[in-house]
């Protein structure tokens, strides 16, 4: 594993949470988080088309201790049933990236649910929709 560090942003410590349902609701993040610290800043993103979370949000605090203290405690812990990963939203170090990214591989890898399946699948009949398949057939 790499060596990194938190990195403050221009508003404050920021943190990532992933992982959550589409029934979240911008108080229950607040409520979960607000027993560290204050939370300065929120942000949900919602999927256009359906109008849901995109599971994941963005917080901050003012102060990198009420950040730690956030992630050390609720990283790993259930809201609304689902367990949520939390960590530093800026990190400065080398290899962040690639961490990150092996991270995220190795959650998809090891238990694709039928929303992946769905799509995989949808994918391997579009390519047979494709003009170089019709123009073969």
């Amino acid at each position: 594993m790499t060596t990194s560090r938190p990195a403050k942003s221009r508003e404050g410590w920021g943190v990532f949470v992933s992982g959550l349902c589409e029934e979240v609701e911008e108080d229950d993040v607040e409520e979960a988080f607000a027993c560290h610290g204050t939370v300065t800043s929120l942000s949900l993103p919602l999927n256009r088309m359906t109008g849901n979370i995109k599971g994941y949000c963005m917080l901050e605090y003012s102060s990198r201790e009420e950040a730690t203290a956030a992630i050390k405690s609720m990283d790993g812990a259930k809201l609304r049933g689902q367990a949520i990963f939390v960590s530093w939203l800026v990190q400065d170090g080398p290899g962040i990236l690639e961490e990150a990214a092996t991270k995220a591989s190795e959650t998809c890898l090891k238990a694709p649910g039928p929303a992946v399946e769905s799509c995989m699948h949808d994918r391997s009949s579009d390519r047979s929709r494709s003009p170089k398949a019709k123009s073969q057939s």
